[in-house]
């Protein structure tokens, strides 16, 4: 089946790699090129712009950068279009932030006011599907408790919140939260919870796991503002 034309402009500006890059973005903003679409090779887009291959291998660079296509390998392989891996995004943009100097206390602020909007949101919205991925996570979570595996327990911390966000279905709240989690990611790995603590935050997910249930979004606020209260004074001193 032939391809239908992108429809690319040749370049207009002296930076050949950034303006094919946003004629791209574009493209993929817009719904002209879809998720799943695969781009056509570097010469078949240097011929399009009427640029040479490596302006449009600089372009490409820059769009897996942001997560807005994927290079794969193979046969099959070439430059798709795909949406950037949360945890992968997260992780660049929480490095930036510790490039410019962010603060314990603003991470601090910024968690309890996020938190309290996920979870009633999440009150609000959960579906079915959503308390069993939460209920599983719980029963799972059993299983962990005086583990000598740091890097699970601090996954499965975090991990509960990001379940939060996603019964939230809400984009942004998802995102937003994945890069405050990735915050603590790196501060929890300085902290080995004793039994007592991790056995205390498990109890905190059983209650809002059963607040959810009850539909009850003011409980279930309560429960999160004092469990995050706790967290926040435990990760200062770290």
């Amino acid at each position: 089946m032939p391809r239908e034309p992108l429809f690319f402009q040749p370049y207009l500006s002296r930076r050949a790699s950034d303006e094919i890059a946003e004629n791209i973005r574009k493209a993929v903003f817009s719904k002209r090129l879809k998720k799943g679409t695969r781009l056509p090779s570097e010469r078949s887009l240097a011929k399009e712009f009427q640029v040479g291959r490596l302006a449009v291998r600089e372009a490409l660079r820059s769009l897996e950068t942001r997560g807005i296509i994927k290079i794969r390998k193979g046969s099959s392989g070439g430059p798709y279009i795909d949406s950037a891996d949360l945890k992968e995004t997260a992780s660049i943009v929480m490095d930036n932030l510790e490039i410019e100097g962010i603060m314990g206390e603003e991470i601090a602020v910024a968690r309890m006011i996020l938190a309290k909007a996920v979870i009633e949101l999440a009150v609000e919205n959960a579906t079915p599907e959503d308390l069993e991925d939460i209920s599983k996570y719980i029963n799972e979570s059993k299983t962990v408790v005086n583990h000598d595996n740091l890097y699970e327990l601090v996954s499965r911390l975090v991990d509960f919140h990001i379940l939060l966000a996603k019964a939230s279905h809400n984009k942004p709240l998802i995102m937003f939260t994945a890069i405050l989690m990735e915050w603590a990611r790196r501060r929890l790995k300085r902290w080995l919870p004793k039994v007592e603590e991790q056995l205390e935050i498990f109890k905190f997910h059983q209650e809002i796991f059963d607040s959810m249930k009850l539909k009850n979004a003011a409980l279930a606020s309560r429960i999160m503002d004092n469990h995050i209260a706790r967290i926040n004074k435990r990760l200062k001193r770290l």
